[in-house]
């Protein structure tokens, strides 16, 4: 199984985002693997004319600047996410419009899948609460209050 398989792994997962990896193994880093990444995606394309050198550049060094907070499993994740076909297709030429564009997509996935996870962790924690010695049940409080009512007069 890839990491790619594990949508929880790559979004929640211990892994550096991009700023990070800068930060931990020197500037230019993030930037150098994500030309990798996305020269790879060019060439799965399997279209005739690829992004250049200068392209790849470029949208590494936007990734970087504008979406750092990306862990590096979630650029993978998008990646593949790109390669399964679910942010579309190029047409003759690998187009970094597209790409960067897309991104935009996988945002408002990973967000969502984020809001889902923080939403599911609060239910859990008050059906949690529910079980908790500070909750009584209406039966018990109206013996409480009957208790206390006979006590104080």
């Amino acid at each position: 199984m890839t990491i790619t398989n594990d949508q929880t792994y790559c979004i929640f997962g211990n892994v550096p985002t991009l700023w990070a990896a800068n930060n931990i193994y020197g500037k230019g880093t993030a930037e150098e693997w994500l030309v990798y990444q996305f020269s790879d995606l060019s060439e799965f394309a399997g279209v005739s004319k690829k992004i250049n050198s200068q392209q790849l550049l470029q949208m590494a060094q936007l990734m970087v600047a504008d979406f750092g907070y990306l862990k590096m499993t979630e650029v993978m994740l998008f990646i593949r996410r790109f390669k399964i076909g679910r942010y579309g297709t190029f047409y003759g030429n690998v187009d970094p419009l597209v790409i960067m564009d897309s991104v935009g997509k996988f945002l408002v996935e990973r967000n969502d899948t984020i809001d889902a996870h923080y939403s599911e962790l609060e239910i859990k924690k008050a059906n949690a609460d529910i079980g908790n010695e500070k909750c009584v049940s209406y039966q018990d409080y109206l013996k409480y209050h009957k208790n206390k009512k006979n006590k104080d007069g």
